[in-house]
């Protein structure tokens, strides 16, 4: 019964801002569909390129066969996979769920991982939704690296240590309408006589303060839960 042919279904590059889209073949498999695409604008040369979406009503985009292949195939996420926002005809799937595993996952081209009931997520995960101040704070801190001594890239012996000076929450920032967490560090450079004129160097990290508070740590009691959980990992290595 598959591969077969079937009708054309919407191409993800359908808005006007690739140029032309002229469909050649569209191949439904068991768990996706593919479809050849010509796309370019006048005068620039033409991009054939291969495009799956899913079986669903809406025809999500995936990504390339190679993607495909790996979610549905290797993964087994054959249910429900769909982007984190389905207003977006552009954006790929970030979530599916493997009903052989009874898993939610949550992935993006930097990670994937799985959700099921009894997961749990810590302070410090992809993923972990802080519930109050004090943990956007510390999640803040980690990822900022205060108060470690990292790699900074320039040479393999050249270190810097970062030193909390300020948090301030909830504050606008240069007349913004927004509300930011603003994080003030001061980086400190081992050793001392390199880049002297960037050592005490006092940054000003701003992070979107968050409309509504997450859950901090906590664990899935249902299904529903993990997939919570799958979505806030994908949202956050997007």
């Amino acid at each position: 019964m598959y591969p077969r042919k079937i009708d054309p279904v919407p191409s993800v590059y359908a808005d006007g801002n690739f140029g032309k889209v002229e469909i050649t073949e569209t191949i439904e498999f068991a768990r996706f569909i593919m479809q050849s695409e010509r796309v370019g604008k006048p005068g620039e040369p033409v991009n054939p390129m291969q495009v799956c979406y899913t079986k669903c009503e809406n025809h999500f985009y995936i990504g390339d066969i190679k993607t495909a292949r790996f979610i549905t195939d290797t993964m087994g996420i054959t249910e429900q996979l769909q982007p984190l926002d389905p207003a977006i005809r552009r954006a790929p799937c970030a979530i599916g769920f493997n009903p052989e595993t009874q898993e939610w996952f949550g992935w993006s081209h930097r990670a994937t991982a799985s959700f099921r009931i009894g997961t749990e997520v810590k302070i410090g995960d992809a993923g972990f939704e802080p519930s109050n101040e004090q943990e956007l704070e510390s999640v803040m801190m980690d990822w900022h690296s205060v108060g470690k001594t990292v790699d900074i890239g320039v040479r393999q012996e050249i270190k810097r240590t970062r030193h909390l000076m300020n948090f301030r929450h909830n504050v606008e920032i240069d007349g913004e309408a927004s509300r930011f967490t603003l994080m003030e560090v001061r980086d400190e450079y081992v050793p001392e006589d390199y880049l002297k004129d960037d050592a005490q160097k006092v940054h000003r990290i701003p992070a979107v303060y968050p409309q509504k508070w997450g859950k901090g740590e906590w664990k899935a009691e249902t299904l529903e839960d993990a997939k919570q959980m799958a979505m806030a990992f994908a949202n956050d290595v997007s």
